[in-house]
């Protein structure tokens, strides 16, 4: 692997730090699930100067999860919500590294 590319190593673990901790939290409160989503938007922040707009779509993800739990008077939990949008960045870094890895084996 190109070394150029090992920011990847970073912002991977970042990721993987982030939602371990955060499945440790498993029922947490909306104001709790605000401060971890706090932490998701400024992951994504860093990892959208370096990797696909797709992280631009997380960290707005996490914005309107935030504003959501905010405005909310319903007591609506956002913990799975959350959840899911790490999960997906945790996919998408995937694929990203992937097709990275493979594109430089072909060339």
């Amino acid at each position: 692997m190109n070394s150029s590319k090992g920011f990847y190593l970073d912002i991977e673990n970042q990721l993987y730090v982030l939602i371990t901790h955060y499945d440790l939290c498993e029922g947490s409160s909306d104001p709790e699930v605000i401060d971890w989503a706090r932490f998701f938007v400024r992951w994504a922040d860093t990892a959208s100067k370096q990797c696909g707009p797709w992280t631009l779509e997380c960290m707005n993800r996490a914005r309107e999860i935030v504003d959501e739990l905010e405005r909310s008077q319903s007591g609506k939990k956002g913990y799975e919500a959350l959840g899911n949008a790490m999960q997906t960045a945790s996919r998408k870094l995937a694929a990203e590294i992937k097709g990275s890895l493979l594109s430089e084996m072909w060339k």
